[in-house]
């Protein structure tokens, strides 16, 4: 499925409903809309039986219950549902849990045909054999039934409104009469028909007290909107006497005799399509109505529960829906009353067929979802600590629960939910294998990476590989992809796990595009939309406008080339997003990745950075490089004697107009749209957005801003970058994908948020912010290391290279619950210049992950221990002996510790080093 906007926007809906029977029960669930291919079935939904299945009357829970040709459906805002089940001329109610009780039956009830809720303790009814309106009345445990008005034909439907006038269709008269309080009396009057109605069947008020009709025999839906004293019909959707199946927008949409219409609060319509035994939707869009099908398959009437068009139903007469969004449907000829959530909704949980208690001794409940999806239940004692109890693919219809350890508690929650998306957690080793394989690009590299992988692997404080693609390996030519050194990861990794269960390898993905795409695709964009380098030349280039490409020498990022495709280029943007279909397709579906960074709009990394005035230099190129870029007047210009934000602004003034120039504007939208990508390709993986120092972008510019990224850095490339972070934030998932954030320049100095924003800081920041939130919500915490520790020498950085690492770490830990006083490894206790953890990070950040170079980690197992000072700045020097081995083990350590879950104080023990050293076995290159 292709991409589309309407997949990007969709949101995240919580609920949680308590019970209390025999044991606390908790149920959390999280539901998310998809938007899926086929044109009739946009958002379908999964249909189950939540009551009844036989003629006759009976009370009870689920199937146990019966009806008799229930007619009329109403939903309160605990989500009881009140039903008029017809042929026992009766007013019924089912708890959300399926269970059905009496509340009156008989007596001055004759046909009753629609119900209304007027207030937890009111209810109104149609009775269309008495021609009546009656109201139910709960008076202690009581319910009791006097008439209101009766002077109508045959009402088949009523709807109150927030003052208490109902609204009635009149079948049998064709008209649509409101009845209105005053005093005692209810005041009779007709506000439409019988002109342009034929035996109405439903009516609905929304809470403008705009009034709906579901047409019946006049096969539409129409509204009646009060202009001054008068009523104005217009139709909404269908043609008056073509009946059909069609879904469309307005009078393009056909249905057969629509008996029951409900509106929720933004105003959508749900249709009980009789005789089509279909469930429609309705969807105000602008100033028309788009009609789409939710569930069950015109001229295909039965009970089955199912997905879409594999449901089934056999005269639905009512559709009601709840607070969350559920629909409910009193199917009349199948004598049930089932319920209907987004396909790609919540698993929903229902009582077994005795409600919720122990059978056999052990505690159990029914769970619901669509057909092929994965549902987990979780136990826990404390809502603190969730451990998984039991993993369920659901078949059509219901799945049992039982908890054989149910006996053994006395008080325990449980909560049903999809698998929540895979996380990294841990030290990875990080490969770029462009750059392993750069001494002999056309060699064959398998048999060393195989060696290679699993040298790291074996590395016990290693949780598994980040593996760095660069898109030009992989995308050789148009829809040709070699995939060899990245499966020889996978191929490794599954080894791995197949030997030790009990300690799994996972895999990161960092795919680049930008100066590394592929020259295919260079090539087609130049040759398409032209290059943009002549509109830097003395002439200019009134062609340029829709130029592509652009040359950048002297960027600083290890860059394939110096061509850049235009971030907003369409010709890149597809050509990417078709390498990542191809990348899911591949890789996505395997439990071994747990991650991916989001790219794009990037120049040769993950990291929010472009050519800019700071990192681009063309002595960069020369025999004689620059060891920084040079600032301000002595800053160097690109060969066309420009600099790279003066190229910038030429080019979004081409593409955008003026607006747009001297702003970072263009940046922040691709980024965002490179989010919604990713969610929309990728699923249940955690996506991974790289902030780097917040100072990546092209413009710098003073600006003002309250947003606590920026509280130091108040320029406008700072400000871009925690749009970004704010649009991820309050993004919500629609292929239920985790967050995380991460930088990818750790250096030994400490930065905080009062130094450097966005950088360490920021992600530590955005964790503890989101620690307490719902697994999809959570931001984690990661980083990079600058640079490999074990090339550190004395004469570039640090004594040794076990300094230079345990320097990271402490940079890394510090503000983290691994140094908030706990018997830790030394020196992470006491980390250099902790006290300048400022006040924006209130409460200690939970980090998951932390990725090494992989020579570091050869290095780790090749070397034994050396002396490195813990002491903190301005303390006296405080040496032990360690090995880099025995600092990587201690970081993987504490991770597994702090990352998704509360740190036990103490838990943590005090990690004696080993000299020891396992040098590798040796890998031959090509």
């Amino acid at each position: 499925m292709e991409p589309s906007a309407s997949i990007y926007r969709s949101a995240v809906r919580e609920r949680t409903k308590w019970w209390q029977l025999f044991i606390s029960f908790l149920l959390l669930t999280t539901s998310t809309l998809s938007a899926l291919g086929q044109a009739n079935y946009d958002t379908p939904y999964t249909i189950a039986t939540l009551a009844g299945g036989q003629n006759g009357y009976a009370n009870g829970t689920g199937s146990a219950a019966q009806f008799s040709s229930p007619h009329g459906l109403a939903v309160d805002s605990a989500g009881n549902i009140y039903v008029a089940d017809t042929g026992n001329k009766a007013i019924r109610r089912v708890t959300p849990s399926g269970m059905v009780t009496k509340l009156v039956r008989g007596g001055l009830l004759n046909r009753p045909y629609g119900v209304a809720v007027g207030s937890p303790t009111t209810l109104y009814v149609a009775d269309l054999g008495s021609g009546v309106i009656q109201q139910v009345t709960q008076v202690g445990t009581n319910w009791l039934v006097s008439t209101l008005a009766g002077s109508f034909i045959a009402p088949s439907s009523v709807a109150v409104d927030n003052a208490t006038n109902l609204y009635v269709a009149d079948q049998g008269a064709s008209l649509i009469q409101k009845l209105t309080p005053i005093g005692t009396n209810w005041v009779e009057s007709t506000i439409a028909g019988p002109a342009g109605f034929n035996a109405p069947g439903g009516v609905a008020v929304d809470s403008a007290t705009n009034v709906y009709v579901a047409g019946g025999s006049n096969q539409t839906i129409q509204k009646l909107t009060l202009f001054g004293t008068n009523w104005v019909v217009t139709t909404l959707a269908g043609l008056a006497g073509s009946p059909g199946a069609d879904d469309g927008t307005g009078t393009n949409a056909r249905f057969n005799f629509p008996v029951s219409v409900t509106v929720d609060a933004a105003t959508n319509l749900y249709v009980a399509d009789q005789g089509n035994s279909t469930i429609r939707k309705i969807t105000p869009v602008g100033t028309n109505w788009v009609v789409t099908t939710l569930a069950g398959l015109a001229e295909n009437a039965g009970t089955n529960d199912g997905t879409g068009s594999a449901a089934q139903f056999e005269f639905p007469a009512a559709v009601a829906t709840d607070n969350a969004g559920d629909l409910y449907v009193a199917d009349s000829q199948g004598d049930t009353i089932r319920r209907g959530f987004l396909a790609n909704g919540a698993p929903v949980v229902l009582t077994n067929g005795t409600g919720l208690t122990f059978s056999n001794g052990f505690f159990g409940f029914d769970v619901i979802a669509a057909t092929g999806q994965t549902v987990v239940v979780d136990g826990s004692s404390d809502l603190v600590t969730w451990l998984p109890i039991g993993t369920n693919t659901i078949g059509p219809g219901i799945v049992p629960f039982i908890d054989s350890r149910s006996e053994a508690y006395s008080n325990q929650f449980y909560r049903a939910h999809f698998p929540f998306a895979r996380r990294p957690l841990g030290v990875y080793a990080k490969v770029t294998l462009s750059d392993v394989i750069k001494p002999n690009k056309n060699g064959d590299w398998s048999s060393y990476f195989d060696c290679l992988y699993g040298n790291l692997l074996s590395n016990t404080a290693i949780s598994g590989l980040a593996l760095q693609v660069n898109w030009d390996l992989v995308n050789t030519a148009p829809n040709v992809y070699d995939w060899n050194y990245v499966t020889n990861a996978f191929n490794q990794v599954s080894n791995w796990n197949s030997q030790n269960p009990q300690t799994p390898k996972t895999i990161q993905f960092i795919v680049t595009a930008g100066f590394n795409s592929p020259q295919w695709l260079l090539t087609n964009i130049e040759s398409t939309n032209g290059s943009c380098d002549a509109m830097f030349s003395e002439g200019g280039c009134a062609s340029c406008t829709n130029c592509g490409i652009v040359t950048f020498i002297g960027y600083d990022e290890n860059a394939d080339g110096n061509l850049l495709p235009l971030p907003w280029n369409q010709i890149y943007k597809t050509a990417w997003s078709n390498f990542l279909f191809a990348l899911n397709q591949q890789f996505g579906d395997n439990s071994a990745l747990v991650s991916i960074s989001v790219a794009g709009p990037t120049g040769s990394s993950d990291e929010m950075i472009l050519p800019n005035d700071m990192n681009t230099c063309p002595c960069q190129n020369s025999n004689n490089p620059c060891a920084i870029c040079p600032t301000g007047t002595n800053a160097q210009p690109q060969p066309n004697g420009l600099m790279p934000s003066q190229m910038w602004n030429e080019l979004l003034e081409a593409h955008f107009g003026p607006s747009y120039t001297n702003s970072n504007q263009a940046f922040v939208e691709e980024w965002e749209n490179a989010i919604a990508l990713y969610d929309g390709i990728f699923h249940n993986l955690t996506m991974v957005v790289t902030p780097a120092n917040g100072e990546g972008f092209p413009f710098d510019l003073e600006t003002s801003t309250t947003n606590p990224l920026c509280q130091y850095s108040t320029n406008s490339s700072c400000t871009a970058v925690a749009s970004i972070l704010t649009y991820f934030e309050n993004y919500q998932s629609v292929n239920r994908n985790g967050k995380a954030s991460q930088v990818s320049g750790l250096k030994s100095n400490i930065l905080t948020l009062q130094i450097s924003d966005a950088n360490i800081g920021g992600v530590k920041f955005l964790s503890s912010q989101w620690e307490t939130a719902s697994p999809w919500d959570q931001i984690l915490g990661g980083a990079q290391f600058n640079h490999a520790f074990s090339t550190c020498l004395p004469t570039n950085c640090s004594p040794n290279p076990e300094q230079a690492e345990f320097d990271i770490l402490a940079n890394f830990f510090n503000g983290t619950l691994a140094v908030a006083g706990t018997s830790t490894f030394p020196g992470f206790m006491s980390v250099p210049d902790e006290e300048l953890i400022n006040p924006p990070l209130t409460k200690p950040a939970p980090l998951n992950y932390l990725q090494v170079y992989y020579v570091d980690v050869l290095y780790a197992e090749s070397n034994g221990c050396a002396m490195i000072n813990i002491a903190g700045a301005g303390s006296e020097a405080d040496y032990i002996s360690v090995s880099a081995q025995d600092l990587l083990n201690v970081a993987n350590q504490l991770l597994l510790t702090i990352g998704e879950t509360p740190y036990p104080l103490g838990a943590i023990t005090t990690y004696a080093p080993v000299c020891s050293p396992s040098p590798p076995p040796v890998c031959e290159a090509p």
